[in-house]
């Protein structure tokens, strides 16, 4: 198995909060950071980082972070009890003030956890699949949510559990179908006016995205349709909002698709803009989350894309898939679209986050970023 070791960064100045994420005073911490594609981590006890189907929660989305990204994802895929699905045991935890090294904050929902009834005949394991975090601030709780699904995807539901803390404990509340309809992979998007928006794949059918009650726990209606993907991210980028997933083909990578359309979320008509990344796997991967991060000074900004490389035909199957954190480069002018920049390879390798933001699009000095490394194999 390849481990990731993420180049340590110099922690100078106090961290403060922004848009996009943290970026500090001065220079900042994160611009120093330098993120690793195509490989495990190692959290700061030296364990594999396991969040798969992951999200992060950035510093500026939550009250008292102290500068910390919180990354969520489930823990390692496993056939659980000699069952032939992939499963995860939990939800799990992580904390970073760099993006580099990762604390192991705990196992914040177990699938012991889960009280909705399994359908008769199904295995009495859940599956739990791509967990999203939120926190809403009229209740002052944090809102996670993951698909809900058994063994053989005959519950088609989300799970939803509250915390007032972020690392928990977290209460399971209940797992429903939005709206009354069948729902697989999904994400969460909370907008500039915190309104909360669920986003998912509708039996693999369409996309529906339906607005969430103010408690964030439950749907309210679907107020936009997009065309049929899967693993879904949202980023919103001034008026232009964008929907970034994957074709259906199981563990098996494939071509992206990025859709775009005009705020408001409520009544948006998509629109498909193509395959961003320009390989026919996404560079071996499926999208799971996009975050922000920004310059304090310049307000330069980079979306960083985070992927699953399930590894479904590698040494360990889905049991050993990794991670593809690659930077996802805006347009440059109307006639463009984002770009998933594959570091001048296959997407693997290190790349320094301050040779993206500092320079823009094209890196410092004007001359496009490269990768500093090679992935280990």
């Amino acid at each position: 198995m390849a481990v990731l070791t993420w180049a340590a960064a110099a922690l100078t100045a106090p961290a403060e909060r922004t848009a996009g994420g943290l970026l500090g005073r001065g220079k900042g911490l994160v611009l120093r950071s330098v993120l690793s594609s195509g490989t495990m981590l190692r959290d700061t006890d030296g364990a594999a980082v396991h969040a798969h189907g992951g999200g992060m929660l950035t510093p500026d989305a939550h009250p008292g972070s102290m500068g910390q990204y919180y990354l969520v994802g489930t823990s390692q895929k496993q056939r659980a009890g000699g069952l032939k699905g992939w499963l995860s045991r939990c939800v799990n935890l992580y904390s970073s003030s760099d993006l580099q090294h990762w604390k192991f904050e705990g196992a914040i929902l177990r699938n012991t956890s889960i009280t909705t009834p399994l359908p008769a005949g199904e295995p009495l394991h859940y599956r739990i699949e791509r967990p999203k975090l939120l926190y809403n601030q009229r209740t002052q709780q944090y809102v996670l949510y993951f698909h809900l699904d058994s063994l053989r995807f005959k519950l088609g539901m989300v799970g939803v559990c509250v915390s007032s803390a972020v690392a928990g404990p977290y209460r399971f509340v209940a797992g429903y179908q939005p709206d009354g309809q069948r729902s697989l992979d999904f994400n969460l998007f909370q907008d500039v006016d915190q309104r909360a928006y669920l986003v998912r794949s509708v039996n693999n059918t369409f996309t529906a995205i339906s607005l969430l009650s103010a408690d964030y726990l439950h749907s309210t209606g679907i107020v936009s349709r997009a065309p049929q993907c899967e693993a879904q991210a949202i980023w919103r980028d001034g008026d232009d909002l964008f929907l970034l997933g994957s074709h259906i083909t199981g563990w098996e990578p494939n071509e992206a698709i990025l859709m775009h359309a005009r705020a408001p979320l409520q009544y948006a008509v998509w629109q498909k803009l193509g395959n961003p990344s320009g390989s026919n796997t996404t560079f071996n991967s499926q999208p799971t989350a996009v975050f922000k991060v920004e310059h304090l000074r310049t307000r330069r900004r980079l979306h960083v894309y985070m992927g699953d490389r399930w590894n479904f035909n590698g040494p360990g199957s889905v049991g050993n898939a990794s991670y593809v954190w690659l930077p996802l480069l805006e347009p440059r002018s109307d006639e463009e679209s984002y770009r998933l920049d594959g570091l001048g390879n296959d997407g693997d390798g290190t790349w320094r986050l301050a040779d993206f933001v500092e320079g823009g699009a094209t890196g410092m000095g004007g001359e496009k970023p490269r990768a500093l490394s090679r992935a280990p194999t």
